[in-house]
């Protein structure tokens, strides 16, 4: 039996795509999951359907995450919903379905202490993603908890110009449109995503 989580002052435990390691990742169960051990935090990726609704699924396409193959822009939300999220990571899972952000929310309006790291993924109209989550994750009342992470520079710019939120991004060199400079796209950063790999003295100075 996994115990919950014991909480530190000093640090957040954050639930990475739910709990991914147990449970079919960016899955309402993964997340559940990770909820009910105690976690500080959720973290999760958002893309659009083909018709434009905000789906919670990390990779560019649903090949690895689903029984289906093509890019997740490529299917509508009809589309996407029958597909199986679960089967890949075992049979007991089988018929999962990919989430809406809104069904995601739904489920942590239980959960009113837990944080959000909302991740935009890079894509085509990658602002409009952040745009319709923003209003969706503002309707439930949830914006005090999220920041807004992205690998795409112009997405964390559009963030932070826009609607003034945190936002979390990256090492330049591994982000897309990045700015260099004080003006640049470190000065819209709240916070900084740096993998373990790249933390050296010099990157922590």
């Amino acid at each position: 039996m996994i115990e919950r989580i014991q909480h530190h002052p000093s640090y957040i435990v954050a639930g990475h795509r739910g709990y991914k390691s147990a449970y079919p990742e960016n899955t309402l169960l993964s997340f559940q999951k990770a909820l009910e051990l105690g976690v500080d935090m959720l973290e999760f990726d958002l893309r659009f359907s083909k018709d434009k609704a905000v789906v919670v699924i990390h990779d560019e396409t649903v090949d690895r995450t689903t029984n289906g193959s093509g890019k997740v822009s490529d299917f509508d939300l009809e589309e996407l919903k029958r597909l199986d999220a679960g089967g890949w990571f075992g049979p007991v899972f089988e018929g999962l379905k990919i989430p809406t952000l809104r069904e995601l929310c739904s489920l942590l309006e239980a959960y009113p202490k837990v944080l959000l790291n909302v991740e935009i993924k890079p894509q085509e109209e990658a602002t409009a993603v952040a745009d319709q989550a923003i209003a969706i994750l503002e309707e439930y009342g949830f914006l005090s908890r999220c920041v807004f992470t992205s690998f795409d520079a112009d997405v964390i710019a559009h963030i932070h110009d826009t609607y003034h939120l945190r936002t979390q991004g990256f090492p330049g060199e591994v982000m897309l449109n990045y700015v260099p400079g004080p003006e640049g796209t470190l000065s819209k950063m709240w916070a900084v995503g740096i993998s373990m790999k790249l933390l050296t003295p010099q990157t922590g100075s």
